[in-house]
């Protein structure tokens, strides 16, 4: 058997799984490198109320920096657009949420989430102010 495992050939074979073997773990440190590094939390000030305007564009995805952040902004609800989304949960508990179209001074347009309920009822009073 010691003959055999000696031939050039099963030697190659060895050597070329004894690569495997190395690049395997080299990828498997790169892979717990990069894992910890995206672990790293980056603090940033989200509870600064900022202009909207600073922190997004309008026709623009949401950036890292503009997740989370609070923001104030001078506009009017558009009269009967509202929509009632159920399925909704908040703090463990099923419901609706009462959205709402907002329009900048610019023109520019906002969805807006008014407020949650717990019933779908509740939702759509929310919507019709008393008065």
């Amino acid at each position: 058997m010691l003959r055999m495992a000696l031939r050039p050939r099963w030697i190659a074979a060895l050597l070329v799984a004894l690569a495997f073997a190395v690049g395997f773990v080299l990828l498997s440190q790169w892979q717990i490198s990069r894992s910890v590094a995206q672990a790293t939390v980056v603090e940033r000030d989200t509870e600064t109320v900022r202009a909207l305007s600073d922190v997004a564009r309008p026709q623009s995805g949401v950036t890292t920096e503009a997740s989370g952040q609070l923001v104030r902004v001078q506009a009017q609800f558009a009269p009967d657009d509202f929509s009632v989304l159920s399925g909704r949960v908040n703090f463990g508990t099923e419901g609706y949420w009462l959205v709402g179209h907002a329009v900048v001074d610019d023109g520019t347009s906002l969805a807006v989430a008014v407020g949650w309920a717990a019933t779908e009822a509740d939702a759509l009073a929310a919507e019709r102010p008393a008065g």
